[in-house]
């Protein structure tokens, strides 16, 4: 629970460096996760702007891991967006249960 605490800190600070560095503002309206063990868990975004939104990257770590990975959600561009992520936790990547998951977005 701790590291999705910390995972919520390190969304408010690339969203507020982004402000920094972008001509509009990103407003994150919503964030949630689901676990559907042993499945999957889906990783839910809801986010708007002054200007459209064309790229966001979800950054994620398990475990204590050093290295850090990433994928590019399935979303309509616009300025209000829903991005719904499906990670996988059985198959190829399977994930231990009870795994801590470090998780991050860039907008």
């Amino acid at each position: 629970m701790r590291r999705f605490a910390l995972a919520l800190f390190f969304v408010s600070l690339l969203v507020t460096a982004g402000q920094a560095l972008a001509e509009g503002e990103i407003r994150v309206t919503s964030q949630a996760y689901e676990n559907r063990f042993p499945k999957e868990i889906v990783f839910q975004l809801k986010a708007e702007a002054d200007k459209e939104i064309k790229k966001i990257t979800f950054f994620y770590r398990i475990g204590s891991s050093k290295s850090t990975s990433y994928a590019y959600p399935s979303f309509t561009p616009g300025r209000v967006v829903e991005v719904s992520y499906p990670f996988p936790t059985s198959g190829g990547r399977f994930i231990v249960s009870g795994s801590e998951i470090e998780y991050y977005y860039e907008i």
